[in-house]
């Protein structure tokens, strides 16, 4: 398959793109994202953040190696974690970020489906255990029921 060939001006336009994806990522405070400036196709990318209620759960490629430990924003530190770093896991997902790993967007799909499966279901059983069911005993339903038999009764 040849090699596709871009003009100059695809080449600034999409250069121009990337640091504006970059840009907007980083902006945020979250630093999470990874930009590939070279442009080889697929682009690399940060995989999607993991979240798990234990370190042990996280991926083998999503743990920090030996001598490092895991900071609260994803990432591998030797000197300690600082206090400020916020994790990309908020409620209703697990509390605990796997390390940040840098693949292409498929393959983390492929290598880490299992681990964002696992956060997924425990979101909707959050979710599901936190919604309370309406029993129709609620004042605002006895209320309406007395209301309407008052009024029959009346009639």
């Amino acid at each position: 398959m040849p090699k596709p060939t871009y003009t100059a001006q695809q080449r600034l336009l999409l250069y121009f793109l990337l640091i504006f994806l970059a840009y907007n990522v980083t902006a945020n405070g979250d630093n999470y994202g990874y930009a590939d400036l070279t442009f080889h196709c697929p682009a690399l990318t940060t995989c999607p953040a993991v979240c798990v209620t234990d370190i042990a759960n996280c991926p083998v490629n999503m743990s920090c190696r030996n001598g490092t430990s895991l900071c609260a924003d994803g990432t591998c530190s030797s000197q300690g974690c600082s206090d400020g770093l916020t994790s990309p896991c908020m409620e209703p997902l697990p509390p605990i970020t796997c390390m940040k790993v840098v693949d292409y967007y498929n393959s983390c799909r492929d290598k880490y489906q299992e681990a964002y499966d696992y956060q997924e279901q425990y979101s909707a059983d959050v979710i599901e255990e936190s919604t309370t069911l309406l029993t129709f005993k609620e004042p605002i339903f006895m209320f309406c029921y007395s209301w309407i038999s008052v009024i029959t009764v009346m009639i």
